[in-house]
């Protein structure tokens, strides 16, 4: 008797894994959708955004990622069994595969956070004219900051945006600092 009441508390244990499985997915994939839409807007913007040193290094850091996630989802994937082995699956491995896809999540938000700083901090749109004045181009910074402060949650923008803000382009869109 013991020993069944034991089954019958992994087996309700695996059953409940298997049903707040679902709501782990629907949070992890809205990570995923947020992720992308930062590499959309680094695509977007490649010459501005992907040339700079710190945006690839972090792209870089988000394949390595983005590989172990792929391998784990594809160990993970139920298109080959039934519901009886991925049930056995859960009830067996659920806990451990829940850790791991845990951990890779959390490194790729990690990643994410960095590569969104780095945006952030970046002196994009900011060059040195011929007489050795800095020139910030006044379109690309505000295009670049609008597009993350609109499809970026909780984006504060470029810091350089709020650092130019207030101040008059000189020529056309660039705004010189000796």
């Amino acid at each position: 008797m013991e020993q069944a009441f034991r089954i019958f508390g992994r087996l309700r244990k695996a059953h409940n894994r298997q049903k707040a499985l679902v709501d782990v997915l629907i949070r992890h994939e809205k990570e995923i959708e947020s992720v992308k839409m930062i590499v959309g807007i680094i695509d977007d913007e490649e010459e501005e955004l992907r040339e700079l040193p710190a945006v690839v290094t972090e792209l870089a850091r988000m394949q390595t990622v983005q590989k172990k996630l792929a391998d784990l989802l594809e160990i993970l994937d139920p298109k080959t069994r039934s519901k009886v082995n991925q049930f056995t699956r859960q009830l067996v491995h659920g806990s451990a595969d829940e850790k791991k896809l845990s951990s890779i999540m959390d490194e790729l938000s990690h990643v994410k956070s960095m590569l969104l700083l780095r945006i952030q901090v970046s002196n994009v749109g900011v060059t040195r004219s011929i007489e050795k004045e800095i020139v910030a181009n006044a379109d690309v910074i505000q295009r670049i900051d609008q597009t993350l402060r609109e499809h970026v949650k909780n984006c504060e923008g470029l810091r350089i945006a709020r650092l130019l803000k207030g101040r008059r382009p000189s020529s056309e869109s660039s705004i010189d600092h000796n």
